[in-house]
Order: C-alpha cells, then structure tokens, then sequence
C-alpha cells in the first residue's frame, strides 16, 4: 500500500523513485543496509525488532521500506528493523510495500538516511544526530542552522558536540590514553598549548577532579604565560584543588562555598560589624568563626604540600 507521507518525504529530497507492492529480502544488501543506517551507535535494536517481530506474526501491517537502488542490490534507507524482524519470522518476501530510489545524488541519500527517523520509527540518538550534523556541515557544506533544523537538534548542541570531537581528537593525537568525559574535555579544549593541555587532562584523570575543579584549573593556566610557567602551576594547582576538595568534603561544604565561609570567617574574626556578617546572629558567628579554624588549618596543610 503506498503512502502519502513518505511520497511526500522521497519528492521533497528531490529524488526519483518508484513504488513496487512486494520485495523479496534476497534483494536485500544486508550489510551494506546496516552500514547506511542513521543510528550509528546501533544499527539494529533487538527489542524494537521483538516488537516488530511479535506484531507481523499477529497479522499488523506496516508501513512500506524505502531502498536505494544500487548495482544488483538494493540498501536500505528506512525500514532495517522491520526487514530484519520479517527475516526472523522467515518471511522470503517483504508484503507492505517498497518504495526504490532509482536516481539519488550522494547529498540526497545521505540525508534521506540520516532523517528516515526523525518524525517516525526508532530515532537515532542525539550524539548519532549531531555526528550526521556534523558530516552535514564539513561534507556538504550545509550551515548550522540548516543542521540543525533536518536533524531535530539545537544549533547549541550541534556546536558543543563539535567542540568536544575536536577535543577528543586531539587527546588522541597526543597519545593520551586514558580519556576523560566529554564535559571535562569541552572544559580543557580552551588550554591552547598541547603539552600544557596533556599535562591537564593527566591531572584531572589522575586526580579525579570535579568540574569546578577543572574550570578553577584552567583559568589559572591561561592566567599564565608561557609553556614552563603554565606546566608548573598545572602542578601547583592540582595540589591545591585536590587538598581543597578534601577540605571541604571533610568540614562539609562544596570548595566555592568553603571560600565563602572563610571570607565571612574573616571578617567576623577582624570586625564583627563587617557589611558581610552584620545581621548574623552571636550563634552564627560562633559557628563561622569555628568554620573559620578548621578551614584555615586545612589550607596551611595545602600550602606546606604545594610547597614541597
């Protein structure tokens, strides 16, 4: 049976083709299909293939795949889980119809691949969307926007993605083996200097830092000067993020709050009327003051290791 929407779709890629009641799965190209296949992560989904398989054997009809035409075989477009649902049945014939692009340019096929399901189906996940995005833009010259909106995506999103596959590519490049998370890593791509930005993401995988923690260190290297000076304060700034993070999971707060409490603390200590502290209660400024000692003793004990 043929259908108004995907008719709609095929004229609108500006594709040529031609609808066919049947098609028998021997003129499938198996594996050429999985390799054109938008879902990039994961060609085949074994439960949505159940699903499939569980409503065909009781009689549901579907709604018809769309082939390219290539060479003696044909490959798959849209409609991989059902064809490989219907296999598993032992169907030798596909009976819901078959739509064969029988003229595509590259451009055309890859973008009816990559938005095959974007209104239906399984959908693609968002890091195979922004991948396809990114091919978009670098292979075919599209804009941004233009991504964007074929794939369902944020123009934002499209960009933090490449951000951090151009980060990803660089760590490999360098040799690093031990990668971190692609939040950690857009956080390290503004380090410019590769040995310097090695040397970073070394640390934060070594020593586990949070994101505040990266944020605080890569401001501070690019407040530097320098390969030598940037290398050393890498080192500087690991000790001293790391004993602050232990500080403040020992007193209990997070390290930007933990520099608050002290500022506060300060300032009850030299001048209880401080602008800060001056609507505390005589209790709060007990406990602040308290908080005060324990932080300060802590961070004496980072200063005499950064120091080491």
């Amino acid at each position: 049976m043929t259908d108004e929407r995907i008719e709609q779709w095929l004229h609108g890629a500006g594709v040529k083709f031609e609808y066919l009641d049947t098609c028998e799965l021997s003129e499938i190209d198996i594996k050429e299909s999985l390799r054109n296949q938008a879902r990039v992560s994961e060609p085949l989904s074994p439960e949505q293939g159940m699903l499939y398989k569980v409503a065909m054997g009781q009689g549901d009809v579907f709604p018809p795949v769309v082939v390219h035409a290539t060479g003696k075989r044909w490959v798959v477009m849209d409609g991989n889980n059902r064809l490989d649902a219907a296999d598993k049945l032992g169907w030798k014939t596909w009976p819901f119809g078959v739509y064969v692009v029988t003229e595509a340019s590259e451009q055309q096929w890859f973008f009816l691949t990559i938005t095959a399901n974007k209104t239906h189906g399984l959908p693609s996940s968002l890091k195979d969307r922004a991948a396809h995005a990114v091919t978009m833009i670098n292979t075919f010259k599209a804009t941004i926007k233009q991504a964007a909106k074929a794939l369902g995506l944020t123009e934002g999103y499209i960009g933090t993605y490449r951000g951090t596959e151009k980060a990803l590519k660089r760590t490999l490049d360098l040799g690093i083996k031990v990668i971190p998370s692609d939040t950690m890593l857009l956080r390290l791509s503004s380090i410019k200097l590769d040995e310097v930005f090695k040397a970073a993401v070394e640390q934060v995988v070594e020593k586990k830092f949070s994101n505040d923690a990266i944020s605080d260190l890569v401001k501070t290297i690019n407040a530097e000067s320098g390969q030598e000076a940037m290398l050393k304060v890498i080192n500087y700034e690991a000790q001293r993020i790391v004993g602050e993070e232990k500080a403040s999971a020992d007193i209990g707060l997070k390290p930007k709050k933990l520099r608050t409490a002290l500022a506060r603390a300060i300032g009850v200590i030299e001048n209880n009327e401080d602008s800060v502290v001056a609507g505390m209660s005589k209790e709060q400024k007990t406990d602040v003051a308290n908080l005060c000692t324990k932080g300060i003793a802590r961070l004496r004990a980072i200063v005499r290791i950064a120091g080491a």
